[in-house]
């Protein structure tokens, strides 16, 4: 079973709640308590070829195809690891599995196979990063190495074989052109042309941080990286960086831990402490966290976007929140302010409603994005709605009032 709610228009109520026009979106969540997710901490997320998902947690792996669940652990598979950190499909159809101390697994629907230091060349067995090419060959990032297999062989390139500046592999993109880039941890950037590998640091080649922890490929066949300390940047051809940092943008922080381009080239990026972050070329920014929307984590540790132009986040102790674009016109609806007292509240909540109007419906979630709507009793007087709230355990509640001309959401703390 998976909650949902939608928020319609622009709102505004007493604890400072307000978002956007542009931040209407449809909210579903997926965690634990109200869906069949194995864990509330997820590292990583793919798609297979018939649009079902596999969420990587650090808890087990997850599929997910819309309404059934199954969930795979040491105990009832072949995994040899519960603590995943990158998930890719190889040309075979096989889920090729990136843990910490297990080194790959794949994964073809039946059987089970294992790559380790121990009976392969990887270098490494804390996976953070795989990728395939478009040539169908497989490139997996280790902490101590980068890795490459055709399907018979292995190619590894390291800092004793290979001069790298870096073992620690973070992330790794392939563009149109099958050309690769790669993300390290302190060891700057690498790119991979024509079996040449070519280093870029901030001392010689002028980037903005030696980090990279995301790259995500524009319409224009560009790469742009997000940094855990340096904010984003990208590679606007022939090396020439330009970046974003609250130094010279309105990006809210510079901890930056993924990115992810929609088809209307909005780039969503995720963040260790300020929620999801919306950049639309060339100067906007917005941002949805747990203070100003229904997000009930500021820290995410990775996005997807889907085929419906949908974007999948992955929290580090919440789930996993799906938004969808509204198509609602928002000029079709009435745009008021909306005030609750107290703020917080005990037992009774009052939410003022503007001009009389007359409410069709009350809908009550928490911030995991369980439904209350059931466990309350209201009346309304003059212009006040009154509510009865005592069945509700403490924490922080979103009250949705719809009525026959408005939607109306506020974010309220019970004691």
């Amino acid at each position: 079973m998976k909650y949902f709610i939608k928020i319609l228009l622009p709102l505004l109520c007493s604890g400072s709640f307000f978002l956007s026009a542009q931040t209407n979106y449809d909210w579903t969540f997926f965690n634990k308590s109200n869906s069949g997710l194995c864990d509330n901490s997820i590292r990583c997320m793919t798609i297979d070829e018939n649009g079902s998902f596999w969420f990587g947690t650090d808890n087990g792996l997850s599929f997910y195809d819309g309404i059934n669940w199954i969930n795979y652990h040491t105990t009832n598979s072949g995994l040899t690891d519960n603590s995943i950190r990158a998930l890719e499909f190889d040309n075979n159809g096989a889920l090729w599995i990136g843990t910490t101390t297990g080194g790959v697994q794949t994964f073809d629907g039946t059987n089970w196979n294992s790559f380790t230091p121990a009976n392969s060349p990887l270098p490494g067995y804390f996976i953070r990063a795989l990728k395939k090419d478009l040539a169908g060959h497989m490139w997996v990032g280790t902490v101590e190495g980068l890795a490459r297999f055709s399907g018979t062989n292995w190619d590894i390139w390291t800092t004793d074989l290979s001069g790298l500046n870096s073992n620690n592999i973070s992330c790794i993109q392939v563009d149109e052109n099958d050309k690769k880039y790669i993300g390290t941890i302190n060891g700057g950037l690498m790119y991979f042309e024509n079996e040449t590998i070519t280093e870029y640091t901030i001392l010689e080649g002028g980037i903005p941080d030696n980090s990279s922890i995301g790259i995500a490929i524009d319409q224009n066949n560009l790469p742009w990286f997000a940094s855990p300390s340096g904010g984003l940047y990208h590679d606007n051809g022939s090396q020439n960086w330009v970046s974003y940092n609250q130094n010279n943008s309105g990006i809210p922080t510079n901890g930056l831990t993924s990115i992810v381009i929609d088809n209307d080239h909005n780039f969503f990026l995720g963040s260790v402490e300020q929620g999801l972050i919306k950049f639309t070329p060339p100067a906007t920014w917005e941002v949805l966290d747990t203070a100003n929307s229904l997000l009930p984590d500021n820290h995410i540790l990775c996005l997807l976007t889907d085929d419906e132009n949908q974007i999948w986040i992955g929290t580090s102790s919440q789930g996993i929140i799906k938004l969808k674009k509204n198509t609602q016109s928002i000029e079709q609806l009435s745009v008021e302010s909306i005030t609750t007292h107290p703020n917080p509240f005990s037992e009774l909540l009052n939410i003022k409603i503007p001009d009389h109007q007359t409410i069709t419906r009350l809908h009550v979630i928490n911030s995991s994005g369980r439904d209350y709507s059931e466990s309350i009793r209201y009346q309304i007087l003059d212009d006040l709605l009154k509510i009865e709230t005592e069945k509700l355990p403490s924490g922080i509640y979103f009250f949705k009032v719809q009525t026959e001309n408005s939607t109306y959401l506020c974010r309220t703390i019970k004691l």
